[in-house]
């Protein structure tokens, strides 16, 4: 986990304005910061609905067909909550108790394999800081199967990744489960010993594998016996199911033809501040939709996200609306468009990465 070296220019008057004018609003109507009953009503919900279609499938009598559906939906239901809860716990979002926002994140990111305490390292010291940039090894910049950032080596197979991209995503969540964690593990016991190397630590990595592997395949397995085959193809079902899910709400807000992809110079530094640069590498859609917002937790919300982390995302549709109005006051471009704009930006932008010219 090398430390990054960017520096962003000072202040703008858009940044101070924005700043402020958020200042204000939640100082004239005073609202706690943290996630209210609606949110935690609603995860309940997504969580009941994928527990039923856990107990369905143990309970057995489907047939193959049915089994997939209910994976499918059970899939599905895992990744919302995740959405709802377990990314508002990573940002301390979601409630004052700390041990209870540990405890969301910690069980919302095993169910489906991933060591919560990593990904929100990861999450909050890479990823929010840095989207877009080179040397991160973040998000796009971490890829070498597909090229998704415009600084990244071309190579003949990229050609083809408009085509083979929608299957690796729906690898994404297996692989940081049984790959990638395992990685960011060992560099973090190497980088940061006082943090990793630790008993605490191993304990929370170790039990997010081992209750992601007794609730998806050991349980399964000892209630139905059903052939290795049917249980790890059922498996993989969910897993792949949650991965699209993400991928599919999530992919198109950074890399994308319509958000920018900004180089420092020599020395790291960009010309814009860091407000700016959050708002031109992101891409909004349906933001100032309450609705749309508070069932995909924020997802579609993703500058007022970056900017205001700490805020739930039941705050999201204000402030998407406060950055707009501030935005268009300062000339600074912020991008929104429709979820189906937003797929196909995000397609065009793995098929011009993908020509030869574009390196």
């Amino acid at each position: 986990m090398a430390d990054i070296v960017i520096r962003f220019a000072p202040a703008s008057d858009f940044a101070i304005a924005l700043q402020q004018r958020v200042a204000r609003e939640f100082e004239s109507s005073p609202q706690s910061r943290f996630a209210d009953w609606s949110v935690w009503a609603l995860a309940f919900v997504y969580l009941a609905i994928g527990g039923l279609a856990y107990l369905a499938i143990l309970a057995g009598g489907w047939s193959g067909a049915g089994t997939i559906a209910l994976a499918v939906l059970g899939g599905c239901c895992a990744y919302m909550v995740m959405a709802t809860i377990g990314h508002a716990a990573a940002h301390h979002a979601l409630t004052p108790r700390r041990w209870l926002s540990d405890l969301v994140l910690f069980t919302s990111f095993a169910v489906v394999g991933i060591s919560g305490k990593l990904w929100r390292d990861r999450h909050v010291r890479l990823h929010h800081r840095l989207p877009n940039l080179p040397g991160t090894g973040v998000d796009g910049d971490g890829s070498s199967v597909l090229r998704l950032l415009p600084h990244k080596p071309w190579r003949p197979a990229h050609t083809l990744q408009p085509l083979y991209a929608p299957f690796l995503y729906m690898l994404a969540v297996l692989h940081m489960a049984w790959l990638e964690d395992f990685q960011l593990l060992a560099a973090a016991r190497r980088d940061e010993p006082q943090n990793y190397r630790t008993w605490p630590a191993l304990v929370e990595f170790a039990g997010a594998k081992l209750l992601h592997a007794v609730l998806l395949i050991a349980v399964p397995a000892l209630v139905l016996h059903p052939p290795v085959w049917a249980l790890l193809g059922t498996y993989a079902v969910a897993m792949c199911v949650a991965s699209l899910t993400f991928l599919l709400i999530t992919v198109g807000t950074h890399l994308s033809d319509m958000a920018e992809f900004p180089m420092p110079d020599a020395d790291g530094r960009l010309v814009h501040d860091w407000v700016t640069h959050q708002v031109i590498t992101s891409v909004d859609w349906m933001s100032t939709n309450s609705i749309v917002t508070a069932l995909l937790g924020g997802a579609n919300a993703d500058v007022a996200h970056h900017l205001f982390p700490e805020y739930s995302h039941r705050h999201a549709t204000l402030l998407s609306r406060i950055v707009l109005e501030v935005a268009e006051a300062h000339g600074v471009r912020y991008c929104r468009a429709s979820f189906g704009h937003v797929l196909f930006a995000h397609w065009r932008h793995l098929a011009r990465l993908g020509r030869p010219e574009a390196a």
